[in-house]
């Protein structure tokens, strides 16, 4: 589709660009298509399609092309860079995301299209929001914070923070104690067929951490005899 080719480009534009350091930023734009590909399998899956539910595709996909637009207005606007960048997070960065679209509402691969696409976004952090776009895209984002994609955005998280391997066990224990994993899990998401993907993408994660704390406490080495 020639529209969604066109909305791709502005995504690509918006979320990549070069920072301090001189190097081109392309993690923003290729989290976007992630999140994208997960919205376009979610909206295929059967407690969708054998109700027979309506939906605007197009308006699915730009939305989660466009929900972390918001980074943008930290990195280029604000001056903003690495963690303090991140900091950015919830309604704050969908709002800032509609701001973005907002500025770019004339843009033809945006006629007739940019407020839905706008009020998916936000509604995306409304746990409660009937609106089925919106649902979808919030079962999208989160669905690439857990598992092997979760660690990888854990171990860029303490990079930018300038931190080890032991922040982010740390932080897994952390995590654990509080039952934040648990609460996801249970009630983060809204179609029961992400939810189990999530669970077992969370197992996934499990034996990496578990993995990752036998290699820094050399707990694999002392299974040896070793005196560490």
């Amino acid at each position: 589709m020639a529209q969604m080719e066109r909305i791709q480009r502005l995504a690509e534009e918006v979320l990549t660009f070069q920072v301090s350091s001189g190097h081109i930023e392309r993690w923003l734009w290729d989290r976007a298509k992630r999140i994208a590909r997960n919205a376009e399998q979610i909206s295929k899956l059967p407690e969708l399609t054998k109700k027979g539910v309506s939906f605007d595709l197009f308006a699915l996909l730009a939305a989660a092309y466009l929900s972390d637009a918001g980074y943008r207005i930290s990195t280029q606007i604000e001056g903003k860079t690495g963690w303090a960048a991140l900091q950015l997070q919830g309604k704050q960065l969908r709002e800032n995301s509609i701001q973005i679209i907002k500025g770019k509402e004339k843009d033809p691969c945006l006629e007739g299209k940019a407020d839905l696409i706008c009020r998916i976004i936000a509604e995306s952090e409304n746990r409660s929001t009937q609106l089925l776009e919106a649902r979808i895209l919030s079962d999208a984002r989160m669905l690439d914070e857990i598992g092997a994609l979760g660690i990888v955005h854990e171990i860029r998280r303490c990079i930018l923070q300038g931190k080890g391997p032991g922040a982010l066990l740390e932080g897994w224990d952390r995590r654990i104690e509080y039952r934040y994993w648990e609460a996801r899990l249970k009630e983060g998401f809204h179609f029961p067929s992400v939810r189990r993907i999530a669970q077992d993408r969370f197992e996934a994660m499990e034996r990496y951490i578990q993995q990752l704390r036998k290699e820094y406490f050399g707990q694999d080495l002392e299974s040896f005899g070793g005196t560490l």
